[in-house]
């Protein structure tokens, strides 16, 4: 059987909850049901970023966690380097 990932998640905007909800569980749970085996949890922004790290650390054997920003908001890049940095 194929490994399968998810390449570009959003599971933030899919549960609009924390990330180590019940919610998170039962999407990862639910993809992993039809043959999803990981997630790359995309973040667009400083918030999202630490979200799916977090998502990330709680759900380690099936989620992994992309730091990114979204380019309308290239100009925030200093910020989020600095945030990124604390």
């Amino acid at each position: 059987m194929l490994n399968l990932f998810a390449q570009s998640a959003h599971l933030e905007i899919v549960t609009g909850t924390a990330p180590d909800h019940d919610d998170v569980k039962k999407v990862l749970d639910d993809a992993k049901s039809v043959g999803i085996d990981r997630v790359v949890q995309v973040g667009i922004s400083v918030k999202e970023s630490q979200w799916s790290v977090d998502c990330a650390n709680k759900f380690s054997t099936q989620v992994l966690a992309a730091v990114a920003l979204h380019p309308n908001d290239a100009p925030l890049i200093e910020d989020l380097e600095s945030d990124l940095e604390e």
